[in-house]
């Protein structure tokens, strides 16, 4: 245990060394006017309530981020909304506090601790090299830490869900489960899994709720609470329904013709109906593998199967379930071409070192399971080439736009420039192996869940880690 205690020691600060010297060179990154542009917005939001402004509003959100843009994205665009529930912009009220500049800079170091906790958690969750499950998670930190959002910190708190409620310690569990409602979307099947099914969690998620409503009114206002509900949430749904980075039932609807209120529609049935689905799966594959854990990490597995806004960051949700599926099927084959999936992050967001990391994920993670070179440098190949052709895919160019109205909601205006950059087919074309793992995903534990006890490996043979 010490030598796996000095080895994730190791590669946790090689990790962080390699994340931090790239927060200084990222000017010199492909895209970099992308730098932390998601936390732009949350941070002007935030200092939106702490003036007492409508942090949904196009003014004062626009001005603030056209003052603290580190790149020319935020200074093209109009606005960028910022559609956090009211009660994460009102706890952001306090970050708001710190200059931009540190803020950022904290959020990438508490990002980067929480993503060497994640790898450290996971692989005592899945007994999976910790070598496999650093790659299989490494394109999407690179990516989230590259735009400034929160998911790596959200990722551990799910992890860290999984793993205290397999000790039976479910009120803490509650509590690191609680904190996904961040992302309400993904935070709401987990959150509901475990009040179902572990009833000590009951008292603290409605406590939680409750601080979570309270903190709303308290910072935001009753009336903005509402807004958020009957009015910026529709918006927000119906802005990106022909974006190029849409993986949602509604975008493919969108594209195949349907009217944008109908594939709104559809896809927030078919949410409905796939994440609670997620939910009683979660319990029965639970039972299956005796193993607690599956309560927390099987629903947003399927809370991000289609839907009406889903972007490729909301599938590091997805990891924890991948790596237990990766760990217990006996369909290995699939479920590494699944986790090779998963890694395909072939545009450049946020700099070259993305795809880079995607090309080495998806040669580590067939390396791990075959032990063959040949495999494992074919498929590293193929990442390679799908890189280069993504480097001939252009984006429109800046579009010029009217100007929005400071009362305006800010998605009426990301609405437009979305409708601007609209999807190609060749955006499609990218999305396609992150979709196809996702499916295959939601196969696997749909048939483990079926399975008996004798189709699941009970335990698997871990290899050597990392040097």
């Amino acid at each position: 245990m010490n030598g796996l205690a000095r080895r994730v020691t190791w590669w946790a600060g090689a990790l962080a060394l390699t994340v931090l010297i790239a927060d200084l060179a990222i000017p010199l990154a492909i895209d970099a006017g992308l730098r932390a542009c998601d936390f732009a917005a949350f941070y002007c939001a935030g200092e939106a309530v702490a003036h007492g402004a409508d942090p949904y509003r196009v003014m004062p959100l626009a001005a603030c981020e056209h003052r603290v843009a580190t790149g020319p994205f935020l200074m093209q665009l109009a606005v960028m909304p910022a559609p956090l529930p009211p009660y994460v912009l009102g706890a952001l009220r306090v970050v708001a506090m710190v200059p931009f500049r540190l803020a950022q800079h904290l959020l990438d170091v508490v990002s980067v601790g929480a993503f060497g906790v994640t790898v450290v958690l996971l692989h005592r969750l899945t007994r999976i090299p910790v070598m496999a499950v650093l790659f299989a998670t490494a394109p999407f930190a690179w990516v989230v830490v590259m735009l400034g959002q929160p998911l790596l910190v959200l990722a551990c708190a799910l992890t860290a869900a999984a793993v205290l409620v397999r000790q039976d310690r479910d009120r803490f569990a509650a509590l690191a489960a609680s904190a996904m409602m961040v992302e309400p979307h993904v935070g709401l099947c987990v959150c509901l899994s475990l009040f179902l099914w572990r009833k000590k969690t009951r008292l603290v998620l409605v406590a939680t709720g409750a601080a979570g409503v309270a903190l709303a009114i308290a910072t935001v206002s009753w009336p903005v609470v509402r807004e958020y509900f009957t009015e910026v949430l529709p918006l927000h749904a119906r802005s990106e329904v022909y974006g190029p980075g849409q993986f949602s039932l509604t975008a493919i609807l969108a594209a195949l013709g349907v009217p944008a209120s109908s594939a709104v529609h559809a896809g927030a049935v078919q949410y409905a109906v796939v994440g609670l689905g997620g939910v009683f799966v979660a319990r029965v594959v639970a039972a299956r593998l005796e193993n607690s854990a599956a309560l927390v990490v099987v629903p947003p597995l399927f809370a991000v199967l289609g839907g009406t806004f889903i972007h490729a960051t909301d599938f590091i949700f997805v990891l924890p379930a991948a790596l237990l599926i990766a760990a217990k099927t006996p369909r290995r084959a699939w479920a590494t071409a699944a986790l090779v999936g998963l890694a395909a992050h072939w545009k450049a967001v946020g700099g070259l070192p993305g795809p880079l990391l995607s090309v080495v994920a998806a040669t580590v993670l067939v390396y791990w399971r075959h032990r063959s070179l040949v495999p494992a440098l074919a498929v590293g190949a193929l990442f390679s080439i799908a890189v280069a052709l993504c480097t001939l895919v252009t984006d429109a160019g800046p579009v010029a736009l009217g100007a929005p109205a400071a009362g305006d909601f800010a998605e009426l205006a990301w609405e437009q420039f979305m409708l601007a950059h609209a999807a190609n087919g060749a955006d499609f074309l990218i999305r396609l192996p992150m979709w196809g793992a996702l499916i295959v995903l939601c196969a696997l534990t749909v048939e483990l869940a079926s399975a008996g006890r004798r189709d699941v490996v009970p335990e698997l043979r871990t290899a050597p880690a990392c040097p």
